[in-house]
């Protein structure tokens, strides 16, 4: 597993600059990435987090915590692949090519779709919504395991 983590992080660092001189492959890493952001809150309820609010009070959802095989395995594939993502996303240069494929995720609607799950998703609930800091709200949805990853990508 660190094997796979760790050739995922390399591939994060070295797809931008590749992707960069090419616009073929840099629209195909640019829909790609917008297209595995979209998932960010399948992930959550892949961790069983229901997103339900109206009987959990401003807890900003409750966890179900039934398992399967199936279920971990997506998660963990899923999880793989937004990390990548916000990897990726959070590595991109600083240089021309690189604020060029900055400006092709934003037209492709990758920012839209992190900004979305955490305003619409993640952070909908009483007391998140108003960033009270105090509120069950917020604290359960900084728990969501999809957050993390939303806000290294918007890193980026």
């Amino acid at each position: 597993a660190k094997r796979r983590v760790a050739a995922a992080a390399t591939l994060a660092r070295v797809l931008p600059r590749l992707a960069a001189h090419d616009d073929v492959a840099a629209a195909a890493l640019a829909k790609h990435v917008t297209g595995t952001f979209q998932k960010l809150h399948a992930l959550d309820e892949l961790a069983g987090y229901t997103g339900d609010t109206k009987d959990t009070g401003d807890t900003g959802g409750t966890k179900d915590t039934s398992d399967t095989s199936l279920q971990n395995t997506s998660y963990t594939s899923l999880q793989m692949s937004l990390r990548c993502c916000a990897s990726l996303a959070e590595g991109i240069a600083g240089d021309a090519d690189g604020e060029e494929l900055k400006k092709r995720l934003l037209r492709c609607g990758a920012v839209d779709s992190v900004t979305g799950y955490l305003l619409d998703v993640a952070f909908a609930g009483e007391g998140a919504r108003g960033l009270d800091k105090a509120s069950g709200g917020w604290s359960a949805a900084i728990q969501r395991p999809a957050v993390a990853l939303g806000l290294t990508a918007l890193r980026g």
